[in-house]
């Protein structure tokens, strides 16, 4: 039974099956050619097709979905400029306009594909919230705009009504809201879940924190259906504009300690919600980048803190690096004195697990792909030297592959030919490329294809050992 819930995004409700309508627009457009006039038109309706068939298929009302244009930017389209889109064309000729019509194909493919995959996982965290008693429903599916990914159509933000005291997962609550990511996010429960044996959970008892304690997530996971986690309500470190010295509190330096020693690089500014009643205090909601040899090495001023307090963040990254043992975090004080139990259960927590990881910002890729389609780069001529830790000013000085996760101490083993396939692959798809880290052996995957061998969670601890002096 469908939801009664006011429309949003660029679609409305309709009691019409998806297929008639869609049959209707497409023979309008047809009659006319698909031209500047009429592309906007054109890609809505499709999108809107896929999303409502998906719907449709898993029983939820499509009237749910929110920020449904969000998806146009996965399609570059010229005279469209929508948020972090990328490049655009205003007034392309005919020629370009034909490539991007034969580039697209493969986007509204996988983009239709991503509509089922996100419904079906959906689905699949609903019947979780249900039970034989009593059903769980889908009021709202808010999509975000994130990059996509192997599956799925990126982060998604949906929120649940069931009965409280029913189902496996959120038993407790009537009304859930929780963000839905396409992959499984097993290295993230694993350092900060809110399971009696998560590392962050591990790390409060043995450095003895209450109120300053690492903040946990209840979240789940799933091999084919991704990850549900809590939705944080709280202030974004963006939201902090320019001011960056609020409140300090300790649990802000006992959380970049546990993101010095876990490696975490993905903390920037929209990934650091700062949240409590008494205070602020941060959680970390992605650890897309973790065991990360620079962060273990070199701390970097994260954005998710130092847009907080910037003075603070860079006080407590300077003890990291020059004074550890005198550092006002208890986590490194507790470390000093029982190293091995410590690090026994870093291991623990990264043994069998895998991460993904973003070698460069994705804006460095966007600009490429869009490069690509605009045709001011010769698709046979893309590649990406991801093996150098120092890259040219051409590449904006960011990290590859050696820079984000070390090299093994039995050699990188950097296949090339294979890189460069796997990133023309990507960019016919429009897609960013992201990999696999395998954080036990150090096997850095793109695509299921082994190209580049990082540091394993032994070579991390012993980095981390001689950087303690431990």
């Amino acid at each position: 039974m469908y939801v009664n819930q006011k429309s949003s995004g660029f679609f409305s409700r309709s009691k019409n099956k998806p297929q008639k309508e869609y049959a209707a627009h497409k023979a309008r457009i047809s009659s006319g050619d698909l031209d500047r006039s009429n592309i906007d038109d054109y890609a809505k309706k499709k999108i809107e097709y896929y999303l409502k068939s998906a719907a449709h298929k898993y029983r939820i009302d499509p009237a749910v979905f929110e920020n449904t244009d969000l998806l146009l930017k996965c399609l570059r389209m010229p005279g469209h400029k929508p948020e972090n889109s990328g490049e655009t064309w205003a007034n392309p000729s005919e020629e370009k306009l034909e490539k991007w019509k034969e580039w697209s194909l493969k986007i509204f493919s996988q983009l239709k594909s991503g509509a089922f995959e996100l419904l079906e996982s959906i689905h699949h965290w609903k019947q979780e919230m249900s039970s034989k008693n009593s059903k769980c429903e889908v009021t709202r599916i808010q999509l975000t705009g994130s990059d996509l990914h192997g599956r799925g159509l990126g982060a998604a933000i949906v929120e649940f009504s069931k009965v409280q005291g029913e189902g496996k997962i959120f038993k407790n609550e009537d009304k859930v809201k929780v963000v839905i990511k396409p992959e499984d996010r097993n290295i993230e429960k694993s350092l900060f879940g809110s399971h009696g044996d998560s590392f962050a959970n591990w790390v409060n008892e043995f450095a003895g924190l209450k109120g300053n304690r690492i903040r946990t997530l209840d979240m789940e996971t799933h091999e084919k259906y991704g990850s549900i986690i809590e939705f944080i309500d709280g202030t974004q470190a963006k939201a902090f504009g320019t001011n960056n010295a609020q409140a300090y509190k300790k649990g802000m330096s006992e959380a970049i300690v546990f993101s010095f020693l876990a490696g975490l690089t993905d903390l920037h500014q929209e990934n650091i919600i700062w949240s409590g009643r008494k205070g602020r205090n941060p959680y970390m909601i992605d650890a897309d980048n973790a065991l990360n040899l620079t962060a273990m090495n070199t701390p970097s001023l994260q954005s998710g803190f130092s847009k907080y307090n910037r003075n603070e963040t860079q006080t407590e990254i300077n003890y990291i690096n020059n004074n550890p043992q005198n550092s006002r975090s208890r986590i490194l004080k507790q470390v000093y004195k029982e190293p091995d139990k410590f690090f026994e259960m870093l291991k623990k927590t990264f043994v069998g697990k895998k991460g993904r990881i973003v070698p460069r910002r994705t804006t460095f890729w966007g600009n490429n792909i869009s490069e690509y389609i605009y045709d001011k780069k010769n698709y046979d001529d893309i590649t990406i030297p991801l093996y150098a830790s120092n890259l040219p000013d051409a590449f904006d000085g960011h990290p590859g592959l050696k820079g984000e996760c070390g090299e093994h101490s039995l050699g990188g083993s950097y296949n090339e030919k294979e890189e460069t396939k796997q990133i023309r692959e990507d960019f016919k798809k429009g897609q960013i490329p992201f990999y696999s880290y395998d954080f036990e052996t150090g096997w850095v995957y793109h695509n299921g294809k082994k190209i580049w061998r990082g540091r394993s969670i032994d070579d991390a601890i012993t980095d981390l050992r001689a950087k303690l002096g431990l």
